[in-house]
């Protein structure tokens, strides 16, 4: 079935014989946040949102957020109850397709983040599940407005550090002399590059490539709706 989330959600609800509300209550997600969904107001919800509703609806993760490859999780995987389709962990579905669980480090320690294998694990306090193919993924907490209001403080950005950025793409960098900085990502002629925030308080700066530690794009953006 292909189309968007908002219609894959509602056929599964129709499907399913019950009340949006139980969905919701079983699932773990506030009603009012599954209506947005259903609405299409919220069509790219947190990978945590995703498996618990694919683990209700007993389909595959990646194909409830995308509409690609097979709907039904493989065989052989051990649900909750003992039933086939699931795994669980940290009662969340880790199903068969690529969903697994990277570090989240804070962003002063963005700095000495290369790979999170090597990262001390004191620096990893939480994981967040995520479908990005990176193998050295590891993700951020945000700190400042200066990304508003694409993203906030306390949102959680997957970040590829084998992955090139693209035009358009926002990404975290490392630069030599300035920090840390997350914005969004535009080269220019002459191995030039410009960050540009969302939030208009802050200057759109161009940079060298030399001027960079690192520039790793952003995957996906987690914003936790319950702690």
């Amino acid at each position: 079935m292909t189309g968007s989330l908002s219609a894959r959600l509602k056929h599964l609800l129709l499907d399913s014989g019950h009340r949006q509300a139980e969905i919701a209550r079983r699932a773990r997600i506030d009603p009012a946040y599954l209506s947005l969904m259903l609405s299409g107001a919220r069509a790219r919800p947190s990978e945590d949102v995703i498996s618990r509703l694919a683990q209700e609806f007993k389909v595959n993760a990646s194909w409830l957020m995308t509409g690609k490859g097979p709907r039904e999780p493989a065989p052989g995987t051990v649900q909750s109850d003992g039933k086939e389709g699931y795994k669980i962990k940290s009662n969340v579905a880790i199903l068969s397709v690529p969903l697994r669980w990277v570090p989240v480090i804070s962003w002063a320690h963005a700095g000495a983040a290369t790979d999170y294998e090597e990262l001390p694990q004191h620096w990893q306090d939480e994981h967040v599940a995520t479908l990005c193919t990176d193998k050295d993924a590891f993700a951020l907490v945000i700190d400042g407005d200066s990304m508003e209001p694409r993203c906030v403080a306390g949102d959680r950005v997957v970040l590829m550090p084998n992955t090139e950025p693209r035009d358009g793409c926002l990404v975290v960098a490392k630069l030599k002399r300035d920090g840390v900085v997350l914005r969004r990502f535009t080269r220019l002629t002459a191995g030039k590059i410009r960050l540009i925030p969302y939030n208009t308080s802050y200057p759109s700066v161009d940079y060298t490539t030399s001027e960079f530690h690192w520039i790793y794009p952003v995957e996906s953006t987690v914003r936790k709706e319950w702690s």
